[in-house]
């Protein structure tokens, strides 16, 4: 019995100093290395991949609903089809989608690639 009692403390005390030596370890990895800012950049690829994929999906949206003529110009180019379309010329604003949309995907797969 109080050779088991010895074990349990030489256990407990062992575990301790396992303890302390990975966190001495981790506070060596974070003092001297590359992971010094990992979980801020992470947190900053994945996030900033999600508000340029809202905004992409903005500009999605507002093209989209550019592109469906209303109900007058449909009615008016039935009549006559000499009537001008209501969409403009080209913008940029399709070439913008494309490009928030291709940045939003790369951002947020940077970010959930680097590890936490």
């Amino acid at each position: 019995m109080r050779e088991n009692a010895h074990r349990e403390r030489a256990g407990g005390m062992a575990g301790r100093h396992a303890l302390a030596g990975a966190e001495d370890a981790r506070l060596r990895c974070i003092d001297g290395g590359l992971a010094t800012g990992t979980p801020v950049l992470d947190d900053g690829f994945t996030y900033g991949g999600l508000v340029l994929g809202l905004a992409a999906l903005a500009l999605w949206l507002r093209l989209a609903s550019r592109a469906v003529p209303s109900f007058e110009t449909m009615l008016a180019r039935y009549q006559d089809e000499r009537v001008a379309s209501e969409i403009g010329p080209p913008s940029g604003l399709g070439r913008l989608a494309v490009c928030a949309t291709a940045m939003a995907l790369t951002f947020s797969a940077i970010g959930y690639v680097i590890p936490d």
